[in-house]
């Protein structure tokens, strides 16, 4: 479920301005002189696209949508997707703003093509924010303006490509000799801001095409839009679920339903996409024209928060205080809650999407019974995404080590803002939209006074995946009976292709094996390898399992020694026994909003009490490694692999179709009837946690699993695709049609690949539990396919990438 807005939606205003630079004859609305009445009128240019998509829809035997360049250019649309909602039935998802998911009927499982072969974005496989919300199958990165149509097939027949349940999205690039002859040279421009937030950003393409008496045509276009948007969010998390009875103020107060926490989020996007194509079409002779295409994306997108917590639940909360109102069904409606922790994070996400696919084709037609078409296809995808993360408190936050830790001595902790209050009220109003204000008590600045800020804790991680394909077809088509009435041709070919999808998650990680203390003696004692201590030395009720790295730089985190057993006495700095207690400082140094000024980023915004709160500066997160290794300059960051978020997907298909098209113009029907023959072999790389395993880190949620088994899966099996469809004329201007088929669907990729996995959300709504570790989930359930398996385990030294 998508994050909705607490106080208003984000509106987009928008100033354009339109240049149109063309050869007078291509978009010229031509017509024959009107005292020349036998002459034919020639429609062309925009009332011509309109024309012949309506064509195509009474023309084509499938249930098909289409959708023309100049429809496409009527709307101010930011990408393909936004265009494709405008059709019938067709649906899409949105996220800040922006359209992502096409789906049709309500259906996802589709299947998205470039002139009618494979197409990959980038976008097949991704995360957002910082809960790492999985998403697939966006087209938010193909620009609009470098589309010349788009065909949506609801039914299929046996020639289009399999896997789309809902239905085939078709795009289409323009063609060179369609324009009349010379040269073609048309663009637009405008410009465009985001409310709430500076700045006005420009969009803008330019089409050139050249026509050489209809021999040789070759197309160029190019692309370019930023935009900024701003979103005021409210959302939720529930890591420790939601809590009814039992609740920290059961004394008090009846049993009521509550978040664990409330999160009220201002959100600013900056996106940046790049476009271009290049496109060639030559016919040496009548017979024989050979074609290529070149498809280009980049697409940019910041996302840059700053989120107040309200903490509702066990732990950080402490209990309502005063009045408050409870519905008949156990709902908070409002109250006063006093708090431990007053918290705000700041979260910069960065992703850089490419994109290429290249196409050739070649079609040979000498105007008798029988035509051949060749194609094949090349396509190479890579994302890269970067996330930092801070949270900052404004209550009272302790942290190891201030005093002591040496020489023999532990170290003693306190708070690293003692000039904050240990505890705050905050008030909450559920209706008509969920508020937030200081509660009595409680300093009105809280969120605003420097003097209460600390920079609490620092973490980065990040997401890696490459999606690259190729394939080649043969299409071959023989009139069995020509004419305009009782017309017969028989369609035959062949496909090959193959896909392979490879994504990678991984956690910066910080190397604390050099942070050392003076201990006893003057001698060194540093954070230790627990796997290397001898198996002589080992307490056999303890686990030997984790090493000197970190994920969360947080100050109130210290040595992991500190709590080996006491046959390993001698390795605790100055004798410490917890790290959350007696421990020396770790991570260093420690940081206040007095103490680094030059962090503080003032965020104004009337969602949050007083209209402005003190955060982390987001600007210096651009690049998360950069700035967390700024921050602790003598601890080296490298970046670890996760390998339960890590898998490699490969797809080899082989298809083979025969149809026939029965009728012909002049006929009052239509029926087309074909079988698609599609043999998939599947190879899914999974990873999974061996029994006991070791981290890259000191705990399962400070590290990297270390030790994990790879499962390499191959399915191969073969689906038979009938389709039937057609249409009868019952009247002028009146079509009855129908369409049977049947259709198969692809897994969804992180279902395929990923191991075992905990997840926790801020988003509102529940969330779907992933499988075990054990399970490899495929695309659908056939007893009688094939299924063999191999398994390597992987215990490395140095999980770095």
């Amino acid at each position: 479920m998508k994050h909705q807005s607490i106080l208003r939606a984000s509106l987009l205003t928008a100033s354009s301005v339109v240049a149109l630079i063309a050869a007078p004859a291509a978009l010229a609305q031509d017509a024959a002189p009107a005292d020349s009445p036998e002459a034919d009128i020639v429609v062309t240019g925009f009332r011509q696209s309109l024309a012949t998509a309506l064509a195509a829809k009474r023309r084509s035997t499938l249930i098909i949508e289409s959708i023309t360049a100049e429809d496409i250019g009527k709307f101010p649309d930011q990408n393909i997707t936004e265009s494709l909602q405008r059709l019938p039935g067709i649906q899409i998802d949105r996220e800040n703003g922006q359209g992502t998911k096409v789906r049709i009927r309500g259906l996802d499982q589709n299947v998205t093509v470039l002139n009618g072969e494979t197409f990959v974005t980038g976008l097949e496989i991704f995360k957002v924010g910082e809960g790492n919300f999985t998403r697939d199958s966006s087209l938010e990165g193909v620009p609009s303006d470098l589309i010349g149509g788009v065909d949506v097939y609801k039914s299929p027949n046996a020639t289009l490509l399999e896997g789309g349940l809902g239905g085939i999205v078709d795009l289409k690039t323009r063609n060179p000799l369609d324009f009349k002859n010379g040269l073609t040279v048309a663009g637009n421009a405008r410009m465009n801001k985001g409310s709430d937030i500076e700045g006005w950003k420009p969009t803008g393409s330019v089409v050139a095409g050249y026509n050489l008496n209809d021999r040789l045509g070759i197309i160029a276009s190019l692309s370019f839009d930023e935009t900024n948007d701003h979103h005021d969010v409210l959302g939720g998390e529930n890591r420790g679920n939601w809590v009814f009875a039992n609740r920290v103020d059961k004394a008090t107060v009846p049993n009521y339903y509550a978040p664990e926490y409330r999160y009220v989020t201002d959100r600013d996007q900056y996106r940046r996409r790049w476009g271009a194509t290049l496109g060639v079409v030559f016919k040496p002779t009548d017979e024989l024209e050979v074609s290529a295409n070149y498809f280009h994306s980049s697409l940019k997108v910041d996302t840059r928060e700053a989120s107040l917590k309200y903490p509702f639940s066990q732990g950080e909360a402490l209990g309502l205080t005063g009045a408050f109102s409870i519905s008949p069904n156990g709902v908070l409606n409002s109250g006063t809650m006093r708090a431990q922790s007053a918290e705000a994070i700041s979260i910069v996400d960065v992703s850089n999407i490419t994109s290429d696919n290249a196409q050739f084709g070649l079609k040979w037609n000498n105007g008798s019974n029988f035509r051949v078409n060749a194609f094949a296809t090349w396509s190479n995808a890579d994302l890269t995404r970067e996330v930092g993360n801070n949270d900052v408190r404004y209550t009272q936050y302790g942290v190891r080590g201030l005093t002591g830790g040496s020489n023999g001595v532990p170290g003693v902790g306190g708070p690293g803002n003692p000039a904050a209050p240990p505890t705050f009220n905050f008030t909450y109003q559920n209706a008509p939209f969920p508020t937030f204000g200081i509660g009595a008590g409680s300093p009105q600045d809280l969120f605003s006074n420097p003097a209460n800020g600390f920079f609490k804790s620092h973490w980065a991680f990040g997401d890696r995946s490459k999606v690259d394909g190729n394939s080649i077809r043969a299409d071959l088509a023989y009139d069995a009976k020509g004419g305009d009435k009782g017309a017969i041709t028989l369609s035959a070919g062949f496909r090959y292709g193959q896909r392979n999808v490879s994504f990678t998650s991984g956690r910066y990680l910080a190397d604390y094996s050099k942070k050392c203390v003076t201990g006893a003696g003057g001698v060194q004692q540093c954070e230790v390898d627990s796997t290397k201590i001898a198996a002589a030395q080992r307490d056999p009720t303890y686990q030997y399992n984790w090493t000197p790295y970190g994920y969360f730089q947080d100050g109130a985190i210290g040595f992991k020694s500190c709590e080996l057993p006491a046959i390993n006495a001698s390795l605790r700095p100055n004798g410490c026994t917890s790290r959350f207690g007696d421990s020396p400082a770790l991570i260093t140094p420690y940081q206040s909003f007095t103490s680094a000024s030059g962090r503080v980023e003032a965020v104004l915004n009337s969602i949050f009490p007083g209209g402005k709160i003190l955060v982390q500066n987001r600007d210096q997160m651009a690049n998360p490694l950069q700035w967390i290794q700024a921050l602790y300059p003598s601890t080296p960051f490298s970046f670890f692999q996760d390998p339960l978020q890590t898998f490699r997907v490969r797809e080899e298909t082989k298809t083979g179709y025969v149809m026939a098209d029965l009728g012909g113009t002049d006929d009052p029907y239509h029926v087309n009837v074909g079988l698609r023959i599609v043999n998939t072999r599947l190879t899914v790389d999974q990873n999974q946690g061996t029994a006991n395993p070791t981290y890259f880190g000191t705990d399962s949620w400070n590290g990297v699993l270390r030790d994990f088994s790879t499962t390499t899966t191959v399915r191969s099996y073969t689906d038979f695709l009938p389709s039937i469809s057609g249409f009868a004329n019952v009247a002028d201007g009146q079509k009855v049609r129908f369409s049977a088929a049947r259709v198969v669907a692809r897994q969804n990729l992180f279902d395929l690949g990923r191991g075992f996995a905990t997840d926790f959300t801020r988003n509102p709504g529940p969330t779907c539990s992933p499988s075990p570790a054990a399970a490899v989930a495929m695309p659908r359930s056939i007893p009688t396919a094939p299924i063999s398996s191999t398994s390597r385990m992987n215990t490395t030294s140095d999980g770095r990438a």
